[in-house]
């Protein structure tokens, strides 16, 4: 699956699970679109009782602070779903929510949120566009992101996103039996809200979870697409008074435009030549705008 991000688009580790908190957001935040998934609740039986569960933890969680306004049917891409519309008010704006659930198989649910201020009025079409463009993992897109949108990929869907809301700025993968793990990280150096970590900060962050060693030369990536390091370690932690190595990877790339992307990967040392590939397979297929 290619991850497109904008500034440039890379292939996801293949075989590992998207781990990704996939928020999407303007940069004001005054919208915000986020997209969950999970295993379907033990007491939620259908569609009405898993809303009403989800529905239970938000008034417990907003305390009073909630204001329903509507709980109806909804069409989540080719599912049956439920929706509820609700109001708040954050920092003395107010705000109105929508949110979409679905089953999207018998021990799993799927649920869209769609925040923006409560004054606007095209809220609910673009809420609408976004249910009806979902497109489940694994079936052939039907057509383009409509004017104004972009598709992106969300975890087990792709759906159509508003062009004004960026996609998130890290992506996680794990592997299916869980010791694997591939972290993408976007940096634009002019966003002076977000620093960027040296290489230093991140190398004392690993090791301070045990012994870190330089496991091999840095290697050189020089592309068009991206340029810049890949440097090698072996991490020594002491889990429960047994060392455990692990073998890391953390790429250092330029791409054109100013963007920086680092990318971390760590895995039992048995896997270690494994990694090597996957993270070379992952920085080359980095593409960027032409």
């Amino acid at each position: 699956m290619r991850i497109n991000l904008d500034w440039f688009s890379f292939e996801a580790p293949p075989g590992f699970v998207d781990a990704t908190g996939h928020t999407f957001n303007d940069k004001d935040k005054r919208e915000l679109l986020t997209v969950d998934a999970g295993d379907r609740p033990s007491g939620a039986t259908n569609l009405a009782s898993l809303l009403s569960l989800r529905r239970k933890n938000l008034e417990f969680a907003m305390a009073g602070g909630v204001t329903v306004e509507a709980e109806a049917e909804a069409r989540v891409g080719e599912l049956p779903g439920r929706m509820l519309a609700f109001r708040f008010e954050d920092k003395k704006v107010r705000y109105r929510e929508r949110w979409a659930v679905a089953l999207t198989v018998p021990d799993s649910y799927l649920q869209i949120s769609h925040a923006a201020l409560a004054s606007d009025p095209e809220a609910a079409g673009r809420f609408q566009h976004i249910l009806a463009s979902v497109v489940l993992a694994g079936r052939p897109e039907e057509s383009a992101p409509a004017p104004g949108y972009v598709r992106r990929w969300a975890g087990g869907l792709t759906l159509d996103v508003p062009k004004n809301l960026f996609p998130p700025r890290v992506w996680q993968f794990v592997s299916a039996d869980g010791p694997k793990q591939v972290v993408v990280s976007a940096f634009d150096p002019r966003d002076t809200k977000r620093p960027i970590p040296t290489e230093a900060e991140e190398r004392a962050q690993d090791g301070a979870r045990g012994t870190m060693e330089e496991a091999a030369p840095a290697m050189a990536v020089s592309r068009p697409q991206a340029s810049g390091l890949i440097k090698v370690f072996t991490l020594t932690p002491t889990e429960g008074g047994i060392p455990a190595r692990q073998s890391i990877r953390r790429a250092y790339l330029s791409l054109p435009g100013g963007i920086l992307v680092h990318v971390f990967a760590r895995a039992p040392m048995a896997s270690g030549p494994a990694l090597e590939s996957l993270v070379a397979n992952l920085v080359g297929s980095i593409q960027t705008p032409n």
